[in-house]
């Protein structure tokens, strides 16, 4: 394939559209083009707000096309007012290690790829080619996709890490340190969608949610523990102020409860009382996986994150083997012309760009 027919194939479309071009009949993430004739299946990667937006999902079924994703995803989606429901005739479900062939002749397989509950790698066959996308992608993948041509998320482009700590040592020593803050007072844990759903689940793993009842959080926190339960993560119940008001009060005022949130704005306050765990994408160059925040003794910034970097990317790519990898910049252009630079440095033999050059 020349690169003029690739490039009107497979690319990144607009760079605050975040729309993967994957073959002339799929699209992942992003919305599908009014003026783009043979596009026809709109997959969605997984349920984080940077890859999939209400409005974008409403330009597809104005056009009544079907948006496709794994059932955890479609559920998850739920929580941000997005009928997704099975019975909804534009919503298709399509789950991990399911190969589907469309009426369009293209094949399709979707990949467990360790970021978020329901999220994948997507693997694209049309006419004897083969594209593909990682999505976001963790550490410890068993399965990957067989693909030519690859759309690589760039989100820690490849940078080195050297660090004497595992996953697993700062999960445990997070649950000790949120079990001690617990006894003293109100504890806070704020973590991206997913993450903290995984934090929630090794808690409840070590027995945490048998004893401890009083967590307040919103609307979409009580949403996306409720659909990680159904897959036998456990999370705890979790008493919010749009159902529960009096209920969720009593247990403020209180002084002893755990708040689980999303996001720092999710606060009441800004500087919410006792003690807070701020886990993010982020800080993965730390030396220790824990570290006390330079602003307030009582808030402790967590080293963790649902993203794969330093060695685990290079070995995803050698793991799929593509002939050809675009960087994905729609959510960064500087991370993805270092990742692009970084593979370059490892892998002479495939065509590499940053899809801020096509």
């Amino acid at each position: 394939m020349n690169l003029d027919n690739l490039n009107k194939l497979f690319y990144v479309r607009g760079s605050n559209q975040g729309t993967i071009k994957l073959g002339p009949t799929v699209i992942a993430d992003g919305f599908i083009e009014s003026s783009e004739e043979n596009e026809e299946h709109h997959f969605i990667s997984h349920a984080h707000t940077d890859h999939f937006r209400k409005s974008r999902i409403r330009k597809t079924w104005y056009l009544e096309k079907p948006i496709i994703a794994t059932t955890p995803t479609l559920k998850l989606l739920e929580a941000y007012d997005i009928n997704t429901s099975f019975n909804h005739q534009l919503v298709k479900a399509q789950n991990h290690g399911e190969i589907v062939t469309y009426d369009t002749g293209t094949k399709v397989r979707l990949l467990e790829n360790n970021h978020i509950l329901g999220s994948v790698q997507i693997e694209v066959e049309y006419d004897g080619q083969r594209f593909g996308y990682s999505g976001d992608f963790g550490e410890n993948i068993e399965e990957y996709i067989n693909v030519d041509y690859l759309i690589m998320d760039a989100t820690y482009a490849g940078h080195p890490v050297k660090k004497s700590w595992t996953r697993d040592d700062c999960l445990e020593e997070l649950a000790e340190r949120i079990n001690d803050a617990s006894e003293s007072g109100p504890v806070n844990i704020c973590g991206t969608s997913g993450l903290l759903n995984e934090i929630a689940g090794f808690l409840g793993e070590n027995g945490f949610w048998d004893d401890y009842k009083n967590v307040l959080g919103n609307k979409r926190v009580k949403h996306w523990c409720d659909v990680y339960s159904e897959y036998g993560y456990k999370q705890p119940t979790i008493t919010t102020d749009d159902y529960e008001t009096d209920l969720y009060n009593e247990i403020l005022n209180s002084k002893k409860y755990i708040q689980l949130v999303n996001r720092r704005n999710d606060f009441k306050r800004s500087v919410p009382d006792g003690t807070t765990f701020w886990i993010e994408n982020r800080n993965i160059n730390s030396e220790e996986p824990i570290t006390k925040n330079n602003n307030n003794e009582r808030w402790y910034d967590v080293t963790l994150t649902s993203h794969a970097f330093a060695d685990d990317i290079f070995s995803y790519v050698r793991n799929v083997n593509p002939k050809y990898i675009i960087t994905d910049a729609s959510r960064g252009e500087t991370t993805a012309i270092e990742l692009e630079k970084k593979l370059k440095q490892n892998f002479a033999d495939i065509k590499i760009i940053s899809s801020n050059l096509i």
